[in-house]
């Protein structure tokens, strides 16, 4: 209850930029679902093909072996070493794909914030604590508290853009 009006007064900024009501927010959301689209299909490449190079080095390595070119003991060192990677290569795959899918949910993500950005002082004043706090989860990343004072925030972007850019005006100010 104490931090409420600290955490708010922080959304009222970030709310009361000036691009939110332009239609910058869409845009920055545009640019940043662009960015981490692009980031996303180069890993997703990128891990595949690794995986793919490991099971090829493994199938060469198994026929080395069955043509008698390989000692035994050098394929089974190697063979685990290969198998191994190849778990951690399929695990990163699988932490990779439930990205994924955390980005298919973010559509509704945006749909919500918008609909929070449009109806803000609405919200504010007849929204339970839970609700507040569900809000409060669609925007900041973490909020540090130390003696009873917000001393940190992380947000997510775009709202951090529009943050930084409120800090900087208030900062030129004084």
């Amino acid at each position: 209850e104490v931090l409420e009006p600290q955490v708010f007064k922080i959304l009222e900024e970030i709310i009361s930029h000036p691009d939110m009501k332009s239609g910058r927010y869409d845009n920055l959301i545009k640019t940043h679902k662009l960015c981490v689209d692009e980031f996303l299909d180069e890993k997703n490449r990128e891990l595949r093909d690794k995986l793919r190079l490991n099971l090829e080095k493994q199938t060469k390595f198994n026929e080395a072996y069955l043509d008698n070119l390989v000692a035994i003991e050098v394929f089974r060192d190697k063979s685990v070493l290969l198998r191994e990677e190849e778990k951690q290569l399929k695990n990163e795959i699988a932490k990779f794909q439930m990205k994924l899918i955390e980005k298919e949910k973010s559509g509704e993500y945006q749909h919500l914030l918008k609909r929070v950005v449009n109806n803000f002082e609405d919200i504010k004043k007849n929204v339970d604590i839970f609700a507040k706090k569900e809000l409060l989860r669609l925007i900041f990343k973490r909020v540090m508290v130390d003696d009873g004072k917000v001393v940190d925030v992380e947000i997510y972007e775009p709202f951090k853009t529009f943050y930084e850019e409120m800090k900087c005006k208030i900062q030129k100010k004084t």
